[in-house]
C-alpha cells in the first residue's frame, strides 16, 4: 500500500489529508488523473477563447456584461482560469506522488529479489 498526501476542502476550509492505495491500482489511478488533466486543459482552452468576447451591442450594459464575463473567466483569485490551474497543479501533484510511490515499490521489490550467481 502507498500513502498519498492530499487536501480536502470542507466548506471553504482546506486541510491536509491522505489516502492509501494498493500499488497494483496505481497505473489505473494515474490514467484517470491524466484523463482529468485532459478535460481541465479543454476547459482552459474554452475559457481562453472567451477572452476575445465582444460585447453584443455598443451600449454600456453590453460592454459591462462582456467585461464581467472576462473577469469571471480570468486568472484573478476565484476566476475560472485561476481555479482550473489550481486543480491542474493539485492533480499533477497526485500523479507525481503516485509515480514516486510506484518507483519506490519497484525499487524495494528489485532489492528484495535474490540474485543468482
Amino acid at each position: 500500500m502507498a500513502t498519498i498526501n492530499t487536501t480536502v476542502n470542507n466548506g471553504g476550509v482546506t486541510s491536509g489529508a491522505s489516502f492509501s492505495v494498493d500499488t497494483d491500482a496505481i497505473p489505473g489511478m494515474i490514467a484517470k488523473y491524466e484523463d482529468a488533466l485532459g478535460e481541465l486543459g479543454s476547459i482552459l482552452r474554452t475559457v481562453s477563447a472567451s477572452g476575445f468576447l465582444k460585447p453584443p451591442g455598443d451600449d454600456e450594459v453590453s460592454e459591462s456584461a462582456a467585461q464581467a464575463i472576462k473577469s469571471l473567466m480570468g486568472n484573478s483569485n476565484g476566476g475560472i482560469t485561476h481555479v482550473v490551474n489550481g486543480a491542474i497543479d493539485h492533480i499533477q501533484s497526485q500523479i507525481d506522488q503516485l509515480k514516486a510511490a510506484q518507483q519506490d515499490y519497484r525499487s524495494a521489490d528489485d532489492a528484495a529479489t535474490p540474485n543468482q550467481a
